[in-house]
């Protein structure tokens, strides 16, 4: 569960989304700052999410990848 500033839940992963949350748990920011840190290792998984997160704002979602059954909504 990922939430805002004053705590409210903004997006939830999927349990089994396990290098998601891994990924989210573990991203590193610069030091003093809200900015994510370019060298860390889980950068490009939450930058991933990010486009999801937006595109699903913009109204481009429902969207389903492929076979593998993946969807966002």
């Amino acid at each position: 569960m990922v939430k805002d500033a004053n705590g409210y839940r903004r997006m939830k992963v999927h349990p089994t989304c396990k290098r998601v949350i891994r990924s989210l748990s573990n991203l590193e920011y610069k030091a003093g700052s809200s900015v994510p840190d370019p060298k860390s290792d889980h950068l490009h998984m939450a930058d991933a999410v990010g486009y999801a997160c937006v595109a699903l704002a913009k109204g481009l979602l429902p969207y389903s990848i492929g076979q593998s059954g993946f969807q966002i909504y």
